[in-house]
């Protein structure tokens, strides 16, 4: 669709150029491939590292985030959080860190939280 767009005679004085996945992959299978492998996404993943409780068999971290199992390590990036939130990954991943920063340092325990 984006080579039938960019063919058109409006466009033809901006001279559009194919960069990817490149000219020389016509047929569907080509093009259906090249998608998947040169495809991003504009969402923020979550739940890679997901945090919850012990019986939660899909929870690697546990209420402060700390990797079960790996003494000494946490993840404290939206990875943590178990679904998306309704906005921007941002905001809730600089809180997590405000509060991991002060777990860390031991300043406040999960129960204050």
């Amino acid at each position: 669709m984006t080579r039938n767009i960019c063919a058109q005679p409006a466009l033809a004085k901006y001279a559009p150029e194919e960069w990817k996945p490149g000219p020389q992959y016509q047929s569907d299978e080509d093009l259906a491939r090249l998608a998947g492998d040169i495809a991003t996404t504009i969402f923020h993943p979550v739940g890679t590292t997901r945090m919850g409780r012990a019986d939660d068999p899909m929870a690697v971290l546990d209420s402060q985030l700390r990797v079960r199992g790996i003494a000494g390590l946490r993840v404290v990036d939206a990875g943590a959080m178990p679904t998306i939130t309704s906005g921007n990954t941002n905001s809730p991943t600089l809180m997590m860190a405000e509060m991991a920063s002060q777990w860390i340092r031991g300043k406040r325990s999960a129960v204050e939280a």
